[in-house]
């Protein structure tokens, strides 16, 4: 089975290379640049994981959360914050509305986010 996931960040350059190194281990990857985009796309192609930035225009990461966990298979869907905002107020509400897991952008490289997502997907399943 292919793996799906929906990486959700507004900064191209990061995103860009994530999706890439995930694409390269055989990850089936769906990109958005902000939160409605990304809540279209989650909702459209159930992806395994969600990898979800909190700061993006149009709308943010927990607004995005808050609605997915409104629909019924969003309710249940893996998300895993992505970000560089470590502001712990923010990520505790994050993980209150759903969230099962923080990964911090700016302490990870490439190497580690792409064997953390496949930990996680193993996991899961």
């Amino acid at each position: 089975m292919k793996y799906k996931v929906l990486l959700v960040d507004d900064e191209l350059a990061k995103r860009t290379a994530v999706a890439e190194s995930l694409r390269d281990e055989g990850l089936h990857v769906f990109e958005a640049s902000d939160g409605q985009a990304g809540l279209a796309t989650a909702l459209a192609e159930k992806p395994d994981m969600i990898l979800l930035d909190i700061v993006m225009p149009i709308m943010d990461g927990l607004e995005m959360l808050t609605k997915l966990r409104e629909d019924q298979w969003g309710k249940e869907a893996y998300v895993a914050l992505f970000t560089s905002y470590a502001d712990p107020d923010k990520v505790a509400k994050a993980l209150k509305l759903g969230a099962y897991d923080y990964l911090l952008k700016s302490s990870l490289n490439l190497d580690e986010v792409v064997r953390e997502v496949k930990d996680r997907l193993v996991r899961m399943k």
